[in-house]
């Protein structure tokens, strides 16, 4: 038996008439470590991460697949059958969190239902400073229109490592994000996943981010798995040309990007 803590074999998804989402996808991630989950919109990215926690929309119909946290099944023909310890963070915070309700009365929910029934003001507070929120008054009073995108984001982090997961996954978690506030970040989840034993699927389009946070890869394309390995085997010597052309593609844009700062300054 594999020693994974996340272990996903032949995970497959039809959408409405029978359009195929995901197709035999398989994958496992270790405690420690941050995987990478990547391709471009439309690969089938967003829809693993649904299925994994249970959250799919009726339209998508589970077709096969199992999968294992800590060994124990919890997913079966592609069907969460239990309630397993996995947090996830959306690539839209604002539009995950509630807007009718205040972010401490959101935090304190969460933290009542895993087992501190005296949760208030004082919890939330500290919950907030973790994640980098310097003001947390200020904004466990806010509701989340009254935050930025990326004050929304650390809240989301907050409830997600609350919750004390196993695993952690992060669908697109710097989408929209200016530079500064994605490296921060970046920054806060690698210093609320370096000291535990939970391990991270990180699922983004950025090539640039998979360098800076990951060990290993899974490259998705139309819903299959097509090259998996570690972050230098991918980006050094990628086997399959979708990567190739991935890589090529990322690289192209750093350049750029460098060149732009090159002309500014």
């Amino acid at each position: 038996m594999s020693d994974a803590l996340l272990e996903v074999t032949g995970l497959s998804l039809d959408g409405p008439g029978g359009r195929e989402i995901l197709r035999d996808v398989s994958f496992a991630v270790d405690r420690g470590e941050i995987v990478g989950l990547v391709g471009e919109s439309g690969s089938g990215k967003s829809m693993t991460s649904l299925a994994l926690t249970g959250l799919l929309p009726p339209a998508i119909v589970p077709v096969a697949g199992a999968a294992t946290l800590a060994g124990d099944p919890y997913l079966t023909a592609g069907r969460t059958s239990v309630r397993p310890r996995i947090s996830i963070v959306f690539q839209n915070p604002r539009g995950a969190l509630n807007p009718t309700m205040r972010i401490g009365a959101q935090v304190i929910r969460l933290l009542r239902s895993r087992g501190q029934r005296r949760a208030g003001a004082a919890q939330v507070e500290e919950l907030l400073l973790s994640v980098g929120i310097d003001d947390p008054e200020r904004v466990r009073r806010s509701y989340p229109h009254e935050l930025s995108g990326g004050m929304n984001q650390r809240v989301m982090i907050g409830l997600a490592i609350a919750a004390d997961p196993e695993l952690l996954i992060a669908d697109e978690p710097t989408t929209g994000l200016d530079v500064t506030v994605q490296a921060q970040i970046l920054d806060l989840f690698r210093r609320t996943t370096s000291d535990s034993n939970r391990g991270v699927l990180f699922i983004t389009h950025d090539l640039g981010v998979v360098a800076q946070m990951c060990t290993r890869v899974v490259v998705l394309y139309r819903g299959r798995i097509v090259e998996t390995g570690s972050v230098d085997d991918i980006f050094h010597a990628p086997t399959q040309q979708y990567t190739q052309d991935l890589v090529a593609a990322a690289t192209a844009v750093h350049e750029g990007r460098a060149a732009g700062r090159e002309v500014a300054g």
